[in-house]
């Protein structure tokens, strides 16, 4: 008895897990090839950012941490390079089972990075998109603000919700490791 049970949940989870693949945006499927995926945090994450076959991702922090340094779930993941550079949002949700799931909040391809990664320094704001076949692709309701000045910051929301923030070295380091990226097909 216990082992149909077993048998059940597994046939049941299996069927979930390929409906929930269907589902995934195709850059997202990028993220999942790569064999290689590097924190941007990690001490000996610099020698692989020049590296297009690896995954380069960041943890955004909490806007008002009641913790400090308090990640709030949102990722920001560089993937490829070049023209091919695509830059994406994205986040963990807690599933009703109590496991954790992915939201792809929306990216941003080369052609719409380069203007980013040509004038280091300057403050930004960008919509990013949903992917879809479609050119250009409508806004998905996510945007990236770099502020600039004696504090640096670069902020992830969804319409009014902050996903999250990057400050400090690691800021500094992503949109260097942003730019290398960028530039590495295009000079």
């Amino acid at each position: 008895m216990k082992q149909q049970k077993s048998i059940g949940a597994a046939a049941l989870s299996t069927t979930a897990a390929s409906q929930s693949r269907a589902k995934v945006a195709p850059s997202h499927l990028l993220a999942l090839t790569h064999p290689v995926e590097i924190n941007l945090a990690d001490p000996d994450a610099e020698r692989h950012t020049g590296n297009p076959g690896t995954n380069i991702f960041v943890e955004l922090q909490e806007l008002h941490p009641a913790d400090p340094d308090e990640l709030s779930g949102a990722r920001l993941r560089i993937l490829e390079s070049g023209r091919c550079t695509v830059l994406n949002a994205e986040g963990t949700v807690l599933l009703r089972d109590g496991g954790q799931g992915g939201h792809w909040y929306g990216g941003l391809d080369g052609a719409e990075l380069a203007p980013i990664c040509q004038t280091p320094g300057t403050p930004f704001f960008v919509r990013l998109r949903e992917l879809c076949s479609e050119r250009p692709a409508p806004y998905s309701g996510a945007t990236l603000t770099l502020f600039t000045g004696d504090d640096p910051e670069l902020r992830a929301c969804f319409g009014t919700h902050c996903l999250g923030v990057l400050r400090g070295g690691l800021l500094l380091r992503f949109l260097d490791c942003l730019r290398q990226r960028c530039d590495a097909e295009w000079s």
